[in-house]
């Protein structure tokens, strides 16, 4: 079952009390995600796999006869519009909030929902401080930790241990990175260098060149799609040579 099912799935496992009454009226549920901004593209798979969901389940009846409605509001990456954003959707009657997406919306998101009590399923993002269960936040997801982990512990087995970094400049990216640095650590070695690119990667060509100074014989990533292609390709565009390996959240859209 995909993380979106399974979030789906979590959300709808609510009091029989909302099910109850012989009612037609939607359950609404709320989103809060980056819509606008360098960090948009975030959000395009994963709405994909909320929308086919939610689009199966209401083609089959809904949860008890009631359809469901999904309502999203852009915080555009910002933890207090987040927040904002889930405290006017539970004003509006939402019974919970679903994947709020990227580290930094998705602390201010469930601040929020821990204040009001309101369930928040699915946050996307491996951020240490939201992929721990709490009373009202219900990840699914793999954390940083344990992703770059096993990043690590592959590259270690097969003889690889120049390891440099390369990450957006936002909370999410540097937490994955300092994850990253940590695992290497305790291999008794070094990263030997990383780098943060500005959000929009204007900067990647730049910072692909400083980077290719360190040598590294691995460059593991932790960026949007839009960046890693555009740092990959000035990467090798340097004549530099190296490995990439990248976390769960890239696609091949690029």
């Amino acid at each position: 079952m995909t993380v979106f099912a399974r979030a789906l799935v979590s959300l709808l496992t609510l009091p029989a009390s909302l099910y109850a009454l012989a009612d037609t009226k939607p359950i609404l549920i709320g989103q809060t995600y980056v819509q606008s901004g360098p960090l948009a593209s975030l959000a395009t798979e994963p709405l994909v796999g909320i929308r086919a969901m939610l689009n199966a389940v209401n083609a089959a009846g809904g949860v008890y006869g009631r359809p469901i409605e999904l309502r999203q509001i852009d915080d555009a990456y910002d933890a207090a519009r987040a927040a904002a954003n889930v405290k006017q959707m539970a004003s509006d009657g939402a019974v919970a909030i679903l994947m709020p997406i990227g580290t930094t919306s998705s602390m201010g998101a469930l601040k929020a929902a821990n204040e009001l009590k309101i369930p928040l399923v699915a946050p996307y993002t491996g951020a240490g401080p939201v992929v721990k269960f709490s009373e009202y936040g219900f990840p699914v997801r793999i954390s940083f930790d344990e992703e770059y982990g096993r990043i690590v512990n592959h590259l270690f087995t097969i003889g690889i241990s120049r390891i440099a970094f390369a990450h957006n400049d936002n909370p999410g990216a540097r937490s994955a990175m300092e994850s990253t640095k940590k695992f290497i650590e305790q291999r008794g070695s070094q990263m030997v260098g990383s780098v943060a690119i500005q959000n929009d990667g204007s900067d990647a060509e730049a910072k692909a060149a400083e980077l290719a100074k360190s040598k590294p014989s691995a460059v593991v990533l932790s960026a949007t799609n839009t960046v890693t292609a555009k740092f990959i390709k000035a990467y090798r565009a340097a004549g530099a040579e190296a490995q990439f390996y990248s976390f769960s959240f890239l696609n091949g859209q690029q």
